[in-house]
């Protein structure tokens, strides 16, 4: 009986769609990619099925950020029903935003309302959203990437049915953002993303209302302070998110560093809270001293006085002189988490004294240079006895009690007063093979990250802990061989109570640390989406919110096809972003000609690192949207199908992507500005035609092949003439293995 009423049903719903051309596009717009052979620039979708779906209403007033999963929608009955036990595969996607009056609906332009970015979510009836993920904002690790944090959970045990090796969730993310409705999203033939018994649609946006309030129909609109637009701009500074007067940035603490000088607004503004600093800094502190001395470095620093113990010193002079402690070569760092850390390294004697305190009747263990158990770290663990014995290394899994490593440290102490177990190890600084850590020689200012954990036994098994966190030790220079190291107000902290860390990778993923970029620092954080969050108003605090409210839906259109698994190759969602996504491009020195000012960054990366970014080894590609795993990568490596670039409006010139360890130019995206007023035609915005890879009957250039150790460098070109905040140059891609 169900499969009568599906069959009645499907008709009714799609017996309008079928015969239709696959040139009749919902947008009606000619597609083009950036790399066809000559004469195949313009590609259709492939079949001639579609379904379309809308999201739920966004409704925002001007200046008002919408970033937040909305409820998830049916999809067409039709679609369910024939699809009910089956495998849908699908093509390609259309995307535009709408408003709608009845039956009657109208693109809307994205000078009134811009969207920064989506994710969007096809998921079956064998997967659900996890309570948590309903309505959820990006409320922690905004700045990892475009995540709005939706989980997928089964409904049912795993088996041994199409649900083990299909999907029930896909992901459509690529090229998602303002480009995306004049961005093609095809696939070549026989590449598709295949999902078991489809059921519902779940959409996440970050809209920004843009709209011009004053009711003129016409670019424009008040904008806050900080946005460096320039007067009489076609596009809304709103769009690169600026902080206002009525953000709330709240700084986590101070940080020693070892060259250069502390910003003037990363200083400590007092006595008070310069020594404050240097008492979190876990060092012994003599003295504390408040002195006027242009020989020294301005501002808070400590000075060195033993092995273990500095001075904590507030200079009022207006010095230029640096922080002196590169070359440390006695370096301490304590932290208390569940287990209290003290390490304290001689790069003379070539040693390190590891201190670790801990409850007496269980096991516990720290892993260095982590921040999670997939890091496969270097650990030590300790357990509830006396002796030597009670500690042994182990290079930790995933999850996985790892690997027993044959023992490198010497046990000094393993005392227990009361309830605390204290354990003294050294060792030299570099171990003995690539599953131990490296302690940094000259380390003063280094953080080293950790993972520690407590037992619910005396004895170690596994990963069956009942409590974990991650920390970051800060080392300190000290004694003659310490040097001067300045305390500067660290870079993380909350943004309107949110936590803002930003990760910043240094060379060779970016050379955003080597050049301070504000991006990376809170002190100097002036725009970007840790200021857009959901309900975010992009107005100071002395301007009036106007009241109007605009509503605006995502229109869908999904090509698709009936999978079938000797002819249709499912693809992996590959993407890189150097931990922090976005960054800030500063303006070029006044008077620079327009053609001069460009700014550069470049990053180097591995196809490793772009299926590790959301990927993990051993992911369940049933509720995994973004399951990229590693040890399925054989001799054959990855081909890559498509790849796009991300950017916004409207300083965007390039970027490339290359084979490094070759020289080949893997793919090159030039955005393609708009001349007009009109939607899809956005003067002052632009769109980014992907690359895309298959076989030369389909006009395609041949798939390039990576490995996971092949290098790659992105190029990202933005014009300077004026400042800009939250740049992103991403590389979003979707590729198969070669198995």
């Amino acid at each position: 009986m169900l499969n009568k009423v599906c069959a009645l049903v499907l008709v009714g719903l799609l017996g309008g769609c079928l015969g239709r051309e696959a040139k009749d596009n919902m947008n009606g717009l000619r597609y083009t990619i950036a790399n066809a052979l000559p004469g195949h620039e313009e590609r259709d979708f492939l079949g001639n099925e579609f379904f379309e779906v809308y999201s739920p209403a966004i409704t925002s007033r001007y200046s008002e950020v919408v970033w937040r999963t909305l409820p998830p929608v049916d999809l067409p009955e039709a679609i369910a029903c024939r699809f009910n036990n089956s495998v849908i595969a699908v093509t390609g996607t259309e995307v535009n935003v709408v408003r709608r009056n009845g039956t009657t609906e109208t693109s809307v332009p994205c000078y009134e309302s811009y969207n920064h970015h989506y994710v969007a979510f096809i998921y079956g009836s064998g997967v659900e959203l996890t309570g948590a993920s309903l309505h959820r904002a990006p409320a922690h690790g905004v700045m990892s990437g475009h995540s709005l944090q939706v989980e997928f959970q089964r409904t049912e045990p795993e088996g041994s049915d199409t649900k083990e090796v299909v999907p029930g969730v896909q992901a459509f993310s690529e090229h998602n953002g303002n480009e995306a409705r004049q961005s093609y999203h095809g696939l070549p033939r026989n590449m598709v993303q295949p999902i078991a018994s489809p059921q519902r649609f779940v959409f996440g946006p970050m809209q920004i209302n843009t709209k011009n309030p004053d009711g003129s129909g016409k670019r424009g609109g008040p904008l806050p302070k900080e946005s460096q637009a320039p007067p009489g701009a076609l596009y809304s500074g709103l769009l690169e998110c600026p902080c206002t007067t009525r953000t709330k940035k709240v700084p986590a603490g101070f940080e020693p560093r070892i060259t250069g000088n502390c910003d003037v607004t990363a200083r400590a503004a007092s006595p008070p809270e310069c020594f404050a600093a240097a008492a979190a800094m876990q060092v012994t502190v003599l003295a504390n001293t408040t002195e006027s001395n242009t020989s020294e470095p301005a501002g808070c620093f400590l000075r060195s006085q033993s092995a273990s113990e500095v001075e904590a010193v507030f200079n009022t002079a207006h010095s230029t002189v640096e922080c002196s402690a590169p070359g440390a070569t006695q370096t301490h760092g304590q932290f208390n988490s569940l287990v209290g850390v003290t390490l304290d390294i001689d790069a003379v004697a070539d040693s390190v004294n590891i201190t670790l305190q801990g409850p007496s009747d269980v096991w516990f263990a720290v892993g260095f240079n982590a921040s999670a158990m997939s890091d496969l770290p270097w650990t030590i663990v300790v357990e509830a006895k006396a002796g030597a014995s009670a500690v042994h290394e182990r290079k930790l899994g995933d999850h996985e009690p790892g690997t027993l490593l044959t023992p490198e440290l010497s046990v000094l102490q393993n005392d227990v007063q009361g309830s605390l177990r204290t354990v003294v190890v050294t060792r030299k600084l570099k171990g003995g093979d690539a599953n131990r850590f490296d302690f940094p020689a000259s380390g003063a200012g280094t953080q080293v990250s950790l993972i520690n954990a407590l037992g619910g036994s005396g004895v170690f098994d596994g990963n069956k802990h009942k409590d974990a966190a991650g920390f970051a030790l800060t080392l300190v220079g000290v004694g003659a061989r310490g040097g001067a190291t300045c305390l500067c107000r660290g870079g993380t902290g909350t943004i309107d109570g949110l936590p803002f860390d930003p990760r910043c990778m240094g060379e060779p993923y970016s050379d955003l640390l080597q050049t301070h970029n504000p991006t990376c620092d809170i002190n100097q954080y002036r725009g970007g989406i840790a200021c857009c969050h959901d309900g975010a108003i992009l107005l100071d605090a002395d301007q009036e919110v106007p009241a109007e409210e605009d509503t605006v839906y995502f229109k869908w259109r999904f090509y698709f096809t009936e999978y079938n698994p000797a002819v249709h190759t499912p693809l992996i969602h590959l993407e890189w972003q150097w931990g922090h996504i976005e960054y800030d491009v500063p303006a070029a020195p006044a008077g620079t000609p327009p053609a001069d000012a460009v700014h550069v960054l470049t990053t180097r990366f591995q196809l490793r690192d772009m299926m590790n970014l959301y990927g993990k080894p051993h992911c369940d590609p049933f509720t995994d949207y973004y399951c990229a795993d590693v040890d399925r990568v054989n001799a054959g490596g990855v081909s890559l199908i498509m790849a796009g670039g991300h950017c916004h409006a409207p300083a965007c010139i390039s970027l490339e992507l290359y084979n490094a360890d070759t020289g080949f130019l893997v793919c090159r995206v030039v955005p393609v500005g708009g001349q007009g007023d009109s939607a899809f035609d956005e003067a002052g915005y632009l769109y980014l035609p992907p690359c895309q890879w298959g076989s030369a009957e389909e006009g395609l250039q041949a798939p390039p092949v990576l490995f996971l150790d092949t290098n790659l460098t992105s190029i990202k070109r933005v014009n300077s003439t004026v400042g800009h905040t939250g740049v992103m140059a991403i590389w979003q891609a979707r590729g198969k293995y070669n198995i």
